[in-house]
């Protein structure tokens, strides 16, 4: 094969990776959720508010890792309101799961009002050395910045977690079965409170 195909198409492999990155997070989150049986339609909203509270603390602090912090912690607090309209008002979760789309998409477009326009520094791939200038191999480096390789290791952990773990049969079981887990011994309503904010 021509080697300007491949590398065409390893540019295009590669954008999609860093693309598909913040979805795969999303998706593993999502994944967690709907496993202990609980639906969530607000993971957009979540991802809104998590955009503008991770830019917002990198711009102020200037530093990328507290700002996905910041991002994971405000994401977590719509999935607090999720958890309390879905397990303690027992609102209907597609509803609940819709206004958490609505308020965080409200709340990231009014108070990153301020922040339209400026510019941060992100993540940058770790030094691989002469790694990176290779033909195929470097573009590919290059690509792997830390958000990345923390996508791809916890999805891989997520998988070893839900079918080789006894948290993971016991999260499966409740989404199954809330019921027969809960006679089982299953403490399900924790269960489904740490589904929903991990995911």
């Amino acid at each position: 094969m021509n080697m300007e195909i491949v590398g065409t198409l390893l540019a295009i492999f590669l954008s999609g990776l860093r693309g598909a990155t913040p979805l795969l997070y999303v998706l593993l989150g999502e994944t967690v959720t709907e496993r202990a049986g609980i639906a969530n339609l607000g993971v957009e909203g979540q991802m809104l508010s998590g955009a503008f509270a991770g830019f917002a603390a990198t711009v102020v602090t200037g530093n990328p890792w507290i700002g996905l912090m910041a991002g994971a912690l405000c994401a977590t607090l719509l999935s607090c309101v999720h958890a309390v309209l879905c397990l303690v008002v027992k609102a209907n979760m597609f509803a609940s799961g819709v206004a958490v789309w609505v308020l965080g998409g409200g709340l990231s477009a009014f108070f990153g009002i301020p922040f339209v326009g400026r510019r941060i520094d992100g993540f940058v791939a770790p030094d691989f050395g002469s790694l990176k200038d290779m033909p195929l191999v470097g573009p590919l480096l290059r690509t792997l910045t830390p958000t990345v390789l923390l996508a791809l290791a916890l999805w891989a952990v997520l998988g070893w977690f839900l079918y080789r773990t006894r948290g993971g049969l016991r999260l499966r079981a409740v989404g199954e079965s809330a019921e027969s887990a809960a006679t089982m011994g299953v403490a399900v309503m924790r269960v489904k409170w740490m589904a929903i904010l991990g995911g």
